[in-house]
C-alpha cells in the first residue's frame, strides 16, 4: 500500500514552539499580511486567532480536474466503505478534522475497481454563496501513479465522457429533427414560436 500525504509541514503552526507561534503572529500583524490574517482569524471572532496555519493545501484548478475525472464518486468519510482507509490517512483525517476549518472531509473514489487511488479532501465552504474550496489531505492506493501520468488519464477520460455526450446529443438532434417536421400549431402554442431545445452544447473549436 502506497500513501501520499499533503502537510505543509513549514506552516504546521502545531508543529512549531509556543515562541515561534507567537513571533509568526507578531510578523504577520507588523507586516500588515491581511491575506494571512484570514488564514489564521476564527469567522465572526474579530481579531482571535486560531492556533494554526492552514497545513493543507488548497487544491489547484488542474488537482481538482485530475481528481474528479479519475474520481468521481464524493463520499462523506463516515459513510465510506469501499476500501479499508490506511492508519495514516486516518490519522490525517483526525488531524484535519481536529483543525475545526473544514466543513466536511470527504473520500473521493471511483464507481468501479478500476482505478484503486481515493482521494482524502477536506471542504470549506466560503464566501456569500457558500462556494466550496477543496484541499487535498491524502490518497492512497496499490500503486500510485506520477502527476503525468494521471494527467493524460483524465484527459481521456473527460474526452472520452464528451464524446458519449455528443453522441447522445447528436441522436436526439436527429429525432427532434423528424419530429420538428411534424410540429402542429398546438405544439407551437405550448412552446412558443421561438422554441429552441438545449442540448448543454458549446463551440468547441473554441477549445
Amino acid at each position: 500500500m502506497q500513501i501520499e500525504t499533503y502537510e505543509l509541514v513549514e506552516n504546521d503552526i502545531q508543529d512549531q514552539t509556543p515562541e515561534i507561534n507567537e513571533e509568526a503572529l507578531q510578523l504577520i500583524e507588523k507586516l500588515g499580511l491581511t491575506g494571512q490574517q484570514e488564514l489564521i482569524t476564527k469567522p465572526g471572532e474579530g481579531s482571535e486567532t486560531r492556533d494554526l496555519l492552514m497545513p493543507y493545501p488548497e487544491a489547484t484548478g488542474e488537482q481538482i480536474f485530475v481528481f474528479r475525472s479519475l474520481c468521481p464518486e464524493q463520499v462523506v468519510i463516515d459513510r465510506y466503505k469501499r476500501t479499508a482507509i490506511p492508519l495514516r490517512v486516518l490519522q490525517v483525517a483526525a488531524h484535519a478534522d481536529s483543525l475545526g476549518f473544514f466543513d466536511e472531509i470527504q473520500v473521493w473514489d471511483v464507481r468501479t475497481h478500476v482505478e484503486k487511488d481515493p482521494v482524502l479532501v477536506g471542504i470549506k465552504k466560503q464566501g456569500q454563496y457558500n462556494t466550496p474550496h477543496y484541499y487535498l489531505l491524502a490518497r492512497w492506493g496499490t500503486e500510485l501513479d506520477d502527476w503525468g501520468t494521471m494527467l493524460t488519464r483524465a484527459v481521456e477520460v473527460a474526452r472520452s465522457n464528451l464524446i458519449e455526450h455528443m453522441r447522445k446529443v447528436t441522436a436526439k438532434a436527429k429525432l427532434d429533427t423528424e419530429a420538428a417536421k411534424n410540429a402542429t400549431a398546438a405544439f407551437f402554442i405550448k412552446n412558443g414560436h421561438d422554441y429552441n431545445p438545449s442540448y448543454n452544447s458549446w463551440a468547441l473549436n473554441e477549445f
